[in-house]
């Protein structure tokens, strides 16, 4: 029976077979960045860029012209890094490029133009309600009735001071009463409380 080796030696590993497979993800990867780069920076060249007049049958052709020449792209880019010999010696381990293709999608459809375009189809999808379109059955003119109101000078429209005498001479006038005198009960407080 073989002995299980603890967390510590499993985890940091660094015998020969190892270190090789370092140095290989180390030369993928950087190959990977310069030749990525350049299929990006070609994409973002000749593929236009996101607009929301356009139509859902051209964005839907370029979203799907886009992402074909991305993975057609990384299965290209892929053979030309397993071409140039490792620095190791050793070989790449072998890869399914099928199986980057899912989370490769995740990332570019949030990000970048190409998920923009996607989230414009998104909204056009999900929303319930059209567009409003205001159509005007009757031209603006001169014609038209003004809604607020012109003002032929900046002066104050009120030239007078108001007489408010005759609404305290009509008939119809409020009584007023004078305030009553009578003093407090003693239940109120005040002097004559006996409380205090």
């Amino acid at each position: 029976m073989e002995d299980q080796p603890n967390f510590v030696s499993h985890v940091f590993n660094f015998e020969k077979d190892s270190r090789n497979e370092m140095a290989n993800i180390i030369q993928y990867t950087l190959i990977g960045i310069i030749l990525i780069s350049l299929l990006n920076r070609g994409i973002e060249e000749y593929m236009p860029e996101p607009e929301e007049t356009k139509g859902t049958a051209p964005l839907l052709m370029e979203i799907a012209v886009q992402c074909i020449v991305l993975f057609i792209g990384i299965l290209f880019i892929h053979r030309i890094i397993t071409y140039i010999p490792t620095l190791s010696g050793i070989k790449y381990m072998d890869q399914n490029v099928i199986t980057v293709i899912l989370p490769a999608l995740i990332v570019l459809l949030s990000t970048n133009s190409l998920g923009r375009k996607v989230n414009i189809l998104l909204d056009r999808f999900t929303k319930n309600d059209p567009p409003v379109k205001i159509k005007h059955t009757q031209p603006l003119n001169s014609s038209t009735t003004n809604l607020l109101p012109t003002r032929s000078s900046t002066s104050n429209p009120i030239t007078q001071e108001p007489d408010f005498n005759p609404m305290f001479s009509s008939p119809t006038a409020p009584a007023v009463n004078p305030p009553s005198m009578d003093p407090m009960p003693s239940n109120f407080g005040g002097f004559g409380n006996n409380m205090f």
